[in-house]
């Protein structure tokens, strides 16, 4: 069984219980708190035993939330987060701008209705173009109270950090790809890093079946770094005639960032055929 409290009657100051709902002296209708159950003062906004929010009125709340990998050239979501812990409905407006080099626009959110108890969230899409520190400066959310007046509330602004991302593009080029039995053929492994980080410890190797060699399959690089290309080269002895399918594999480290450490990455070129005659 609950506890029951005596409180003073907000309409003739009698003490009443908790689970009165007619006051026994004035015998008028008590609102209660709907957390605690103490009668309300229409003087007071808030409940004076637990605090909670009792006014016929709106009441709002509202943050910013990031999501996603939060690097450089991927796609991030900002999300405007609005709740309403009053108790009416409103119509709720804000507005801020984008920090270089996010963008120029004007983040909007016009007209939004909002049920007592109830959050709107609005996503917009960003991609940062490169490493480094941004904040969300604080803005304004306006809304109407129950009278129509307009007031507000502020957001606090957000700071977040933006790391780079090696991105390895791998092309291979052969010189030839038709030769005699007994032949000897290069293959140039082109990588070039577009990212925005740079790559360490590569590796690339190239994978050929038994019927066709190479004299160094294995070659290690320290880093690539950003707009930074460099070309290796695998000499390839053919052993039978026919034709020999092969690829190569590049594996690379990237650097550590906020939600990991980092990472060893592998992409693969493309099939290749090298055509072997008697």
């Amino acid at each position: 069984m609950n506890q029951q409290y005596p409180s003073p009657c907000p309409n003739c100051g009698t003490n009443v219980w908790d689970n009165e709902v007619q006051c026994h002296n004035c015998h008028k209708y008590i609102e209660r708190c709907k957390g605690c159950r103490a009668p309300i003062d229409p003087e007071r906004d808030t409940c004076s035993r637990c605090g909670a929010f009792v006014a016929d009125e709106p009441l709002l709340q509202a943050r910013i939330l990031l999501s996603g990998d939060l690097l450089a050239g991927r796609e991030m979501i900002l999300k405007v987060a609005v709740r309403n812990t009053g108790n009416e409905r409103t119509e709720c407006n804000y507005s801020f701008k984008l920090p270089e080099p996010l963008g120029k626009e004007e983040i909007k959110g016009e007209d939004i209705m909002i049920e007592p108890g109830s959050t709107i969230e609005r996503e917009y899409h960003l991609v940062p173009p490169r490493p480094g520190q941004y904040g969300i400066p604080p803005f304004e959310v306006f809304y109407k109270k129950k009278n129509g007046d307009e007031t507000s509330i502020k957001v606090a602004p957000v700071k977040f950090q933006i790391d780079g991302v090696p991105v390895i593009n791998l092309n291979t080029e052969m010189a030839g790809s038709e030769v005699k039995l007994g032949d000897e053929v290069f293959l140039f492994v082109h990588m070039l890093n577009e990212g925005t980080a740079s790559a360490k410890n590569l590796k690339f190797k190239a994978f050929t079946p038994p019927t066709l060699s190479s004299s160094e399959t294995h070659v290690v690089l320290p880093s690539l770094d950003v707009d930074e290309e460099r070309t290796g080269v695998i000499k390839l002895r053919p052993l039978f005639d026919g034709e020999h399918n092969f690829e190569v594999r590049l594996q690379y480290q990237t650097p550590p960032i906020q939600k990991s450490g980092p990472r060893t990455e592998e992409i693969s070129s493309d099939s290749m055929i090298l055509k072997v005659k008697k």
